[in-house]
Parts: C-alpha cells; sequence; structure tokens
C-alpha cells in the first residue's frame, strides 16, 4: 500500500467521499475541468485544492500520475 493509499485508508467516510471524486478525475485524464494550478519551478506539476487537501500530481505525456495527497498546511509543497 502506498502513501496515498494508507492516507485515503485513514480518512472519515465523509472526507474519502469528498477527495476520491477528484481523485477519479484526474487518473481518467479529465482534470482540465478541474481548478488545477501549475505549481512554480516545474515544468509538468499542477495542484488542485480540495476543501483542505491538495492533491499534487504530474503530466507527463498526457497521462497524469499522482504524487501526493495531503491536509494543506505550510508544508504541503516542501517535500515534492
Amino acid at each position: 500500500m502506498n502513501r496515498i493509499e494508507k492516507f485515503l485508508a485513514r480518512l472519515d467516510t465523509k472526507r474519502r467521499e469528498q477527495v476520491l471524486p477528484v481523485v477519479a478525475l484526474i487518473v481518467s485524464g479529465q482534470w482540465q475541468q478541474l481548478n488545477v494550478k501549475k505549481l512554480k519551478g516545474y515544468e509538468d506539476r499542477f495542484r488542485v485544492r480540495v476543501g483542505k487537501f491538495r492533491i499534487i500530481f504530474d503530466i507527463v505525456n498526457g497521462v497524469a500520475y499522482l504524487r501526493d495527497l495531503d491536509f494543506r498546511d505550510e508544508d504541503t509543497y516542501k517535500n515534492l
């Protein structure tokens, strides 16, 4: 089980239901309809806000790869 799966497993049902549809859109390639922002200093790294959560992902050749999913705090973007 990777870090993202562990994080999702620890969430309560309400929060998981809030995040999973957005993750599914990103993975299915329909991320263009989300409020996506490109991260400074990276060529192909983006983030999506979902309430208190941040989903960080890379787009490589049109395919999205999840990098991180966590609560937003001061250290959200430091470990990328």
